[in-house]
């Protein structure tokens, strides 16, 4: 997936495990103490990354699983630099979607992603198949519709297609996406929240 937006977003992406890769397979490890360390350092890596990039208001794609130990030192980097970051990257808010059918609706409460800070967004959505458009809400309200060209079902079928106008979102906000009626499927790989420059 962050490949897939790096390349349609054109930013650029860090993975955890490219760089423990690399990291193996130029220095390997023995036991399993040097390849938690190696873990450690790759992690260390896409941090300093992320810091440059941080500092410089750029925007780019991290990948890691951001859970338990790594937690921690990408919150500090986040609020060291204030920087518009959400959970699954720290340029947007990539939330991993579901299959939606005809007339259902995805419900996405922002304050469930600690790293949601509040600003204007504009709201895209990364799917694929029939659908030509998707309904989106905040709290209920209607806001406007994402428009898209039908495609097919595959990896090949998936664009990027955004709201036309911003959105100023804050964590009390549920973001919902709304599938078109009729016979029009297809796949929701993510919602995306692109901080406004």
């Amino acid at each position: 997936m962050a490949e897939y937006l790096s390349e349609r977003m054109h930013l650029p992406v860090f993975s955890k495990d490219t760089v423990k890769e690399l990291l193996y397979d130029h220095v390997g490890f023995h036991s399993r103490k040097e390849k938690v360390n190696l873990g450690i350092a790759g992690m260390e890596m896409i941090y300093y990354a992320a810091k440059q990039l941080m500092k410089v208001g750029q925007p780019f794609i991290l990948e890691n699983n951001f859970e338990h130990i790594s937690k921690a030192g990408i919150t500090a980097l986040l609020e060291e630099y204030r920087y518009p970051a959400c959970a699954y990257g720290t340029a947007s808010l990539y939330l991993a979607a579901a299959d939606l059918q005809p007339g259902e609706a995805l419900e996405i409460p922002l304050g469930d992603h600690a790293s949601f800070m509040e600003g204007q967004y504009r709201i895209a959505v990364i799917s694929n198949g029939s659908r030509e458009r998707f309904d989106i809400r905040v709290n209920g309200q209607p806001v406007g519709s994402i428009l898209r060209k039908a495609s097919d079902y595959g990896d090949n079928g998936m664009s990027s297609d955004k709201l036309e106008r911003l959105l100023y979102l804050k964590p009390s906000d549920v973001v919902t996406i709304v599938g078109q009626d009729g016979d029009f499927f297809g796949w929701v790989s993510a919602l995306v929240l692109e901080p406004a420059e």
